[in-house]
């Protein structure tokens, strides 16, 4: 995964301190952070905010994106504090193709057959792939 520029204001409620998170999930309710700044350490602008972010073995089929900000201290309190996220999900066309596409999110998926799907025969040096047959 890939995300440029963003910009984080995450100002604390009293002695509540705010975090603003990139996360990712395969079931929609565990969430893992790939990307997190708290009030305490201020953030800011992050330029990028995540290069060549790497995820291997989820073995899935679902993944579930967010960008988030919340109460870290009192996560019950969802309106306490001042809080903002800006994310640059596009660029503008007179920076040329480099620069357009390089200031897009990307996420690049890289799918693996199931092990059943596909057998490998090596015969003679070569390969020959061989169909798996349809379940009567």
């Amino acid at each position: 995964m890939n995300a440029g520029w963003s910009n984080w204001n995450l100002t604390p409620d009293g002695t509540d301190v705010i975090a603003g998170a990139a996360q990712y999930s395969t079931d929609g309710s565990t969430w893992l952070d790939m990307w997190k700044g708290t009030s305490d350490a201020n953030p800011g602008v992050r330029e990028p905010l995540l290069s060549n972010y790497s995820v291997t073995g989820l073995a899935n089929s679902d993944l579930y994106l967010r960008f988030i900000t919340y109460n870290q201290t009192n996560p019950a309190d969802t309106s306490g504090g001042f809080r903002y996220m800006q994310l640059r999900t596009a660029g503008a066309g007179s920076w040329g193709e480099g620069g357009f596409l390089q200031n897009q999110m990307q996420l690049e998926v890289t799918t693996v057959p199931e092990p059943a799907a596909l057998s490998l025969l090596a015969l003679s040096g070569g390969l020959a792939l061989l169909r798996r047959r349809p379940r009567a």
